[in-house]
């Protein structure tokens, strides 16, 4: 029993296919039974906005070319994630969703390899990382180090992500107070 279940996303984020054969579309089942409160990045990307500032605090030299390679999601690597990865020119990650929105909301440019057979890498964050256009997919069999280092420093032209999607899940929690 539950009074409202919420989505981290928006109803576009969701994959536009099927549970399966016969079965409800995903997007349509979603919309009738949870409320949608965007993304929630738990920080503020403006924070992180001057970049070569950051890189300067955190040691960086201004001729210095960062890749940071990293695995494991924001809820061990928070800090890594909201500094470091801020300030690089390439971070090359797991696929995890929060990992991946926490770089396109910092607009980080970023190679990402879905682990084989994890469907929720595999198609959902594939699908809204597409949406906001972000990222770069990758697969760990075929990928060589010229092909990562061709990204180091790539310009990046990502989506906007919302910053007030945890204003809005409380909003929706606090309607049921």
């Amino acid at each position: 029993m539950r009074d409202r279940a919420i989505f981290v996303g928006n109803p576009d984020d969701i994959v536009p296919d099927r549970f399966g054969p016969e079965l409800p579309l995903i997007r349509d089942w979603t919309r009738e039974h949870y409320a949608f409160a965007g993304h929630a990045t738990g920080f503020d990307p403006a924070d992180f906005a001057d970049r070569q500032a950051l890189r300067h605090q955190l040691g960086y030299r201004d001729d210095e070319q960062v890749c940071i390679v990293t695995v494991g999601g924001s809820g061990v690597g928070g800090h890594l994630l909201r500094r470091h990865l801020a300030a690089c020119d390439l971070a090359v990650v797991q696929g995890g969703l929060s990992t991946c929105m926490e770089l396109t909301a910092n607009r980080t440019p970023f190679l990402y390899f879905p682990l084989r057979h994890h469907f929720e890498q595999t198609f959902h964050v594939a699908h809204r990382l597409d949406r906001y256009r972000a990222g770069r997919r990758m697969d760990y069999a075929t990928t060589d180090p010229d092909t990562i280092a061709a990204e180091i420093g790539r310009t990046v032209d990502y989506r906007p992500v919302e910053t007030d999607g945890a204003a809005r899940a409380a909003s929706l929690i606090a309607e049921l107070l």
